[in-house]
């Protein structure tokens, strides 16, 4: 669960000391952030593409009656 990062962070507090943590703390936190507002961003595109769809099969319908 908790991925490849565990190792490397407790490579460099050793190597570095306990402040390195902040940092892979942060990158941890900052990559998800990222990724769910990319995730987002889809989705989002996604549903206003079938909006727009939508409302154009609508309007075109109303203009053909």
């Amino acid at each position: 669960m908790t991925g490849y990062w565990v190792h490397p962070m407790r490579e460099y507090v050793a190597e570095f000391g306990p402040w390195v943590q902040v940092y892979f703390i942060e990158m941890i936190v900052f990559g998800n952030f990222l990724l769910l507002n990319l995730f987002l961003a889809i989705v989002l595109q996604n549903v206003h593409e079938v909006e727009t769809n939508r409302t154009d099969a609508e309007r075109k319908a109303k203009e053909e009656k």
